[in-house]
């Protein structure tokens, strides 16, 4: 394609069904950009067009896994299953996840539909509605991520989060994986006494405060002479201060990249197991991350305030491991329960090596009481099968 863009959408209206909002748009979308209508002002076409766009998985991996794998039509990202070129290798990240389009400017529009199986095109035009109509000026060579958002929680308000990505222009080194953090709650959302209604699964249910400051710790996983897994801080990596995140859905601001390198356990140079345990407090708990009591010995990051009722909400973490897991024994009256995504480090079959280390470019994405992670992945050697 001559003078491309590259675009990647996430339908990232998660709000559950529940009493209060069952009357609304159901949120799954169809999109149009540069779209065609008919007589009747309907939409029937455009340049690019993506129907049964879901709200988004948890994970966006970084490699294309959509495509072939599911019976479904219904599509967690745009372009996902849709068959648009894609995006080239670019500075030595994969980007086959971003759709090439032209660059210049062009119009957006996302229409609510029914969550069936039936094409936008078959649909009554009485059972769709305009979800977001906007232009956006893409400009040529770039990367732009890409959000359907609800702007206020309390007024129903739509908009079209797009952010220019900078990831591809910065001196990244190849022996250290990166993260950044974005708020993209809608406003309202975190004072609404209606926000931790549904089933919604994750200790971060009822929402964060709109400014919050980030720990790092970086997590080793070795064996004992029982053969049982111990986990500990690694020296220098422990509860560091990252930054702050901050509530922010009104530009196209790339956050800073926190980078850490790739440790490897002691005897090896291709491996490791370990990983990473970030922790949000809110600003009036500074001073008191350290004052919370900690596990056992053999499991070193849990945290425990199950006695400090009062601070619901204004603590909360998260685990990347490479085996994550959903969150268990649920108790609302505490925030601590574990909520668990994919690990920053990749362990991949790469040449001989099965498997290999490597970084990633990763964003983590706090919406509306759900925790997103989206992964870059830098090209390495393919795997060689002996």
């Amino acid at each position: 394609m001559d003078s491309p863009a590259y675009i990647r959408i996430f339908n990232s209206l998660n709000i559950p069904v529940n009493v209060v909002n069952k009357d609304d748009p159901a949120s799954f979308l169809c999109l149009f950009i540069d779209p065609e209508f008919d007589e009747n002002g309907h939409p029937i076409g455009g340049l690019m067009e993506g129907d049964f766009l879901d709200v988004r998985a948890r994970y966006a991996s970084p490699n294309p896994t959509h495509v072939g794998v599911s019976n479904s039509p219904y599509n967690p990202e745009f372009p996902g299953k849709e068959l648009y070129p894609t995006a080239p290798i670019l500075n030595g990240y994969d980007l086959t996840n971003w759709a090439q389009i032209s660059s210049g400017k062009r119009r957006f529009l996302f229409m609510h539909r029914p969550r069936n199986t039936e094409p936008f095109a078959e649909l009554n035009p009485n059972m769709v509605s305009v979800c977001v109509d906007t232009t956006i000026n893409l400009a040529e060579g770039e990367i732009y991520t890409m959000h359907v958002l609800l702007e206020n929680f309390e007024k129903k308000t739509t908009t079209l989060y797009a952010r220019q990505e900078s990831f591809h222009k910065q001196p990244f080194a190849d022996t250290a994986a990166y993260v950044n953090f974005y708020n993209l709650s809608s406003e309202g959302f975190w004072s609404s006494p209606y926000k931790g209604i549904g089933d919604r699964g994750t200790s971060m249910e009822a929402g964060i405060p709109d400014i919050v400051n980030v720990f790092f710790s970086h997590v080793s996983t070795t064996e004992n002479e029982n053969g049982q897994e111990v986990h500990a801080y690694i020296p220098g990596y422990t509860k560091n201060y990252i930054g702050t995140l901050t509530r922010d859905i009104s530009g196209t601001r790339v956050t800073p990249y926190y980078g850490f390198p790739i440790f490897m356990r002691e005897g090896e140079t291709i491996h490791t197991k370990s990983w990473q345990f970030l922790q949000f407090f809110a600003p009036s708990m500074r001073g008191l991350e350290q004052s919370f009591r900690q596990g056992n010995i053999n499991y070193p990051p849990r945290v425990d305030i199950r006695q400090h009722n009062s601070f619901y909400n204004e603590y909360v973490y998260l685990e990347l491991t490479d085996n994550p897991r959903p969150e268990s024994n649920v108790n609302m009256r505490t925030p601590v329960e574990r909520l668990t995504l994919p690990n920053l480090l990749l362990n991949v079959h790469s040449g001989r090596n099965n498997p290999q280390t490597f970084g990633s470019v990763s964003s983590i994405e706090y919406i509306n009481g759900f925790v997103y992670l989206t992964t870059i992945q830098r090209t390495f050697p393919a795997p060689i099968y002996e």
